[in-house]
């Protein structure tokens, strides 16, 4: 049940305009942009892969169109932030680290559920 609050959360992050992130004292964050992304993705991965362990490839694809989602958005004039390829690489690259963990957590735990 967390995977949906964290979804929420980690879209509503990436589509505030870059000057509201600075009032929340967030705008610090811009400068480890691809590590941002590569977080909050394999936070998905392991919450998905935890949740639902049989849907590795759903995930996978939902969590993947999530990004390139945000990476449009972004473009937006209402967003006014940057669209960028690599950081729709490092979400991909942080979905596959969360489920590789999600996995291994499942191992460790005694069941593939």
């Amino acid at each position: 049940m967390t995977f949906p609050f964290a979804l929420v959360g980690i879209v509503l992050l990436a589509l505030l305009p870059g000057g509201i992130l600075d009032m929340l004292g967030m705008g610090f964050t811009f400068s480890h942009d691809k590590l941002n992304h590569a977080v909050a993705f394999t936070t998905l991965g392991v919450l998905g892969g935890l949740g639902w362990p049989k849907q590795k490839l759903r995930l996978v694809v939902f969590v993947l169109f999530v990004g390139a989602a945000i990476e449009v958005l972004q473009a937006t004039p209402l967003v006014a932030r940057d669209m960028d390829m690599i950081d729709w690489i490092a979400d991909f690259a942080g979905a596959i680290c969360g489920l590789a963990i999600a996995a291994w957590t499942n191992r460790i735990a005694g069941g593939t559920r």
